[in-house]
């Protein structure tokens, strides 16, 4: 399928010259690796047929970031993760004609119509979910159990499910129907209820925005930010709903973040206070991938019109001179140039143009890498 032995680069992504930035090293590091890991998932075991394409490009991602990864500890790794994952998933999933991870094709003429974001950065979320139930040492041994029992042919994804099944006590098949068979995304609620000063209920509620009456069972990372350190806990997310018990009786929070271990996914309706805090204070969360967490979910809050467009790339030109992280700083400027754009008619456009021309020059004046110039220069467009 991958062409055994042969591995074709393009010299223009292979040959950087001594200015690469560490973006483009990692990039083509991460190439080689994808590539090579093809020798495994796509050579060795094969699928049967194309509606398990996906399998050989979610674990040639996969393997190139466990290979990759350490050789760059500078990276927020998680936080490109997020940003190169999330957004480009929700655009597609978020709609009426999203596709499942796992398609069926009648004609192999429409192979080319199997890729698209849901393979390319779905499947990763999901696989990573997968790797989390069963723990990283077991997954890769039924990883290892997988490729020997079918190696030199060909297998599909229900052989690696039924090995990887019984390694763990969760029932992976309805876990497999309803985030690899079918498309579309959780709407998660907060309930937030508070009483003098403390909280005496906080809970997550899940529901269908398609009526079909699913449950994604997955697990959130939820950052509370109060005026103590942030904290982080982990909700497992099974039925409906769920309670957090151990926050009964803590101080009211300044946000709830069910998506701030960038882990959750899903479209997340956020609770008053916490929506009220970010619109105002987003570039005051320390922690950057939370505030990665905190921009993708405000972006869908828009979508979903909860806030206004003017709210939010006020926001935007209130957090870019404050940002420092150069991934956060692209996916910011992007929000700023789309909201811009897309969302504001001409008169808010002309009240905004002065402050958004001045943030522009002001950041390529500032900017210490060609990739900040380069972002900078798209956004002014």
């Amino acid at each position: 399928m991958e062409h055994a032995g042969k591995i074709l680069y393009n010299a223009s992504g292979l040959m950087l010259d001594e200015s690469a930035t560490q973006n483009q090293l990692l990039g083509r590091a991460s190439v080689i690796s994808h590539e090579t890991s093809h020798m495994w998932f796509g050579d060795l075991v094969t699928m049967r047929w194309f509606n398990d394409v996906w399998m050989k490009e979610v674990f040639a991602n996969f393997m190139a970031a466990k290979i990759v990864n350490p050789s760059f500890p500078n990276v927020n790794h998680d936080l490109r993760f997020l940003l190169g994952n999330y957004p480009a998933a929700y655009e597609v999933d978020r709609t009426p004609g999203a596709n499942p991870i796992r398609q069926q094709l009648d004609n192999l003429n429409e192979a080319g119509s199997m890729y698209g974001a849901i393979i390319y950065q779905k499947a990763p979320i999901v696989m990573r979910h997968l790797e989390a139930i069963l723990g990283e040492d077991n997954f890769r041994d039924g990883l290892r159990e997988y490729l020997k029992a079918h190696a030199f042919a060909n297998a599909t994804w229900s052989d690696l499910i039924n090995v990887l099944d019984a390694r763990t006590p969760m029932d992976l098949q309805q876990w497999s129907r309803v985030w690899v068979d079918q498309p579309g995304r959780p709407s998660v609620e907060t309930i937030l209820e508070t009483k003098n000063g403390s909280i005496t209920k906080l809970a997550f509620r899940q529901r269908d925005s398609w009526n079909r009456s699913r449950v994604w069972p997955q697990q959130l990372r939820v950052a509370i930010g109060s005026h103590a350190p942030q904290q982080t806990i982990t909700v497992e997310l099974t039925g409906r709903e769920v309670e957090v018990k151990q926050a009964v009786g803590q101080p009211v929070p300044r946000f709830v973040l069910p998506n701030g271990g960038g882990w959750a996914y899903g479209d997340f309706a956020l609770d008053k206070t916490t929506l009220a805090y970010l619109t105002t204070n987003l570039p005051d969360i320390a922690d950057p991938l939370t505030r990665g967490s905190a921009w993708v979910t405000l972006w869908d809050a828009l979508l979903d019109g909860q806030v206004p467009p003017e709210t939010l790339l006020d926001l935007t030109f209130r957090a870019l001179p404050r940002e420092t992280d150069e991934q956060l700083t692209a996916r910011v400027l992007g929000y700023a140039s789309n909201t811009y754009w897309r969302f504001l008619d001409q008169p808010q456009r002309m009240t905004r143009a002065s402050r958004f021309e001045s943030l522009l020059r002001e950041g390529l004046a500032q900017a210490g890498t060609p990739e900040e110039v380069a972002n900078l220069i798209r956004s002014a467009r």
